[in-house]
């Protein structure tokens, strides 16, 4: 699912795919996290916006889990988009707006 998002922005920035669980514990991921099966990225474009991200990724491609992560309205470039894709996708699209905290849809961080 990353190709057609490359596709249509012409570059992507991954900034985390697979993570061993040495580097998984580092970073303070889940011990569930899709990264350490190789099913989740975090992924950023140069000069777009991750709200516009996240909406074209909801709006035109399959995913599992689609995450707006720690991005402010004031700042959207700020944060990054996390994105998962699985055998069975349950197409949940969320925004971390603190550590820790999780609402479903888009809803920028304070």
């Amino acid at each position: 699912m990353l190709q057609p998002l490359r596709d249509y922005y012409g570059a992507i920035t991954i900034n985390s795919g697979f993570r061993s669980p040495e580097v998984n514990k580092a970073v303070g991921g889940a011990n569930t996290s899709q990264h350490l099966r190789g099913e989740a990225a975090d992924i950023i474009i140069k000069g777009v916006g991750n709200d516009e991200i996240w909406q074209y990724i909801k709006e035109n491609l399959p995913f599992d889990q689609l995450i707006l992560e720690h991005v402010k309205q004031n700042n959207p470039e700020g944060g990054w988009v996390h994105v998962s894709y699985a055998m069975r996708n349950r197409r949940q699209a969320l925004s971390c707006i603190a550590k820790g905290k999780y609402v479903q849809g888009m809803v920028y961080a304070k």
